[in-house]
């Protein structure tokens, strides 16, 4: 449907070092950072050693995360 409508919607690659990048860029824990995405601390440690992969609407949202690293700062209480 897409294709017939000349929508083309790129894939999407996040590497392990862009996560850990931007995990630390962020300044949030593994840990934490695990609580934002609602994922668990494993899958960002899995995901940071590139032993595992994020999927579907995580890699999305990562993808939306590393262009606008603040976009979640309201679900941090500080």
């Amino acid at each position: 449907e897409l294709n017939s409508l000349g929508i083309i919607i790129p894939s999407l690659d996040v590497t392990a070092s862009q996560i850990q990048s931007l995990r630390k860029n962020m300044n949030l824990s593994q840990s934490v950072f695990a609580k934002l995405l609602n994922v668990s601390s494993s899958s960002i440690k899995q995901w940071e050693q590139g032993t595992r992969h994020p999927t579907g609407a995580t890699k999305v949202l990562l993808e939306v995360l590393e262009k606008s690293p603040h976009l979640l700062d309201y679900r941090l209480s500080v």
